[in-house]
């Protein structure tokens, strides 16, 4: 089965698994893990739980928030990489439920964490200058959280990282760099002899099960920025991610986070109609709502081989995250145009 239903089916599966977790303290049996609710807010309110979707935010608040950052809670076990990537999700919710009084510290606090000249956005903003990360992924999420709450100008430069660092590699390459130091180089995990934790580093399109979600956020942005300066380059970068996606190994098909990859491409095709761009979402986008357990939650193999080897925030992030991608991008995909806008 494919198609609207069967996603909006998959949707609500998920939503009401969710929601009847959610109680005025947080997301029952689970630990105080950022990592569970940092989605919650853009994915509840988009299933039309708005109260829920509030709700989470204001346990998040209540929990997290202090200065512009969701990661205050001592006795978080969320890793500390990913921060400027979640804030960036916890700022666009809050911005879409008007609780300005939390997206706008948190904006201000993405903006103001930008590289001076590259304009990347730190892997995590509390890292000594000289020693911070900035990877396309997390300056996806920012570049998004910013467009979402009216900065454009800071967008602009956050997406300018992602196209800089897009385009200064071939496009018949077959090692993707994903990242650049606070020198503005790019990390090469391989030169530098670094072997743990490099998966969002690098994407090597020639082995299987690589870590693709970065492609599609970077998607994302691209079409988006596109609409608003109506600037034919960023279809060309996002040309030259397609043109690696297409290459990569079969096993990005098969790969729970290749959901972004999906939703990014849904957002491809509504600014430009290009038929490629539906046939790569609707692809990815079947496999994903078929991959969903009766109960609605999404396992994110193969790190964990069943819903109840996968722990609760792990779960709730997965999950509710596929959720949102399954409304979001039949929102993406009405957008296109009549007309194929041709290739930049």
């Amino acid at each position: 089965m494919t198609g609207a239903a069967f996603y909006d089916r998959a949707a609500a599966r998920t939503a009401a698994w969710a929601c009847a977790l959610l109680e005025e303290d947080g997301f029952r049996g689970c630990a105080p893990a950022v990592l569970a609710y940092y989605k919650a807010p853009v994915g509840l309110l988009h299933t039309g739980h708005a109260g829920a979707a509030a709700r989470a935010l204001n346990v998040a608040e209540r929990l997290f928030f202090r200065d512009g950052d969701f990661h205050a809670h001592p006795d978080d076990p969320t890793p500390r990489s990913g921060r400027s990537y979640r804030n960036g999700w916890l700022a666009w919710g809050a911005q879409l439920l008007g609780a300005y009084h939390l997206s706008e510290p948190t904006l201000d606090r993405l903006a103001a964490g930008l590289h001076a000249h590259s304009g990347g956005a730190p892997d995590d903003d509390t890292v000594e200058a000289s020693r911070r990360i900035y990877p396309a992924g997390g300056t996806a999420s920012v570049a998004n959280a910013l467009l979402a709450g009216g900065r454009t100008d800071a967008a602009l430069r956050a997406g300018r990282f992602l196209k800089g660092l897009f385009d200064a590699q071939p496009a018949d390459a077959s090692r993707i760099l994903l990242a650049r130091d606070a020198q503005g180089r790019p990390i090469d995990p391989r030169a530098q002899g670094l072997t743990a934790g490099t998966e969002n580093l690098v994407f090597d399109l020639d082995q299987p099960a690589q870590i693709c979600w970065i492609f599609g956020f970077s998607l994302r942005v691209f079409a988006r920025l596109y609409r608003a300066t109506e600037d034919r380059g960023w279809l060309s970068s996002a040309d030259r991610l397609g043109g690696w996606i297409r290459r990569a190994h079969s096993s990005l098909h098969s790969n729970i986070t290749n959901g972004k990859i999906a939703w990014g491409a849904a957002e491809m095709y509504g600014a430009t109609g290009r038929q490629e761009w539906l046939a790569l979402a609707t692809g990815i986008g079947d496999w994903v709502a078929s991959q969903q357990g009766d109960d609605g939650v999404w396992v994110r193999r193969p790190q964990y081989a069943s819903s109840q080897a996968q722990p609760l925030p792990v779960s709730l992030d997965t999950s509710i995250e596929r959720m949102f991608y399954m409304l979001d991008m039949q929102r993406a995909l009405a957008l296109a145009p009549q007309r194929d806008t041709p290739p930049a």
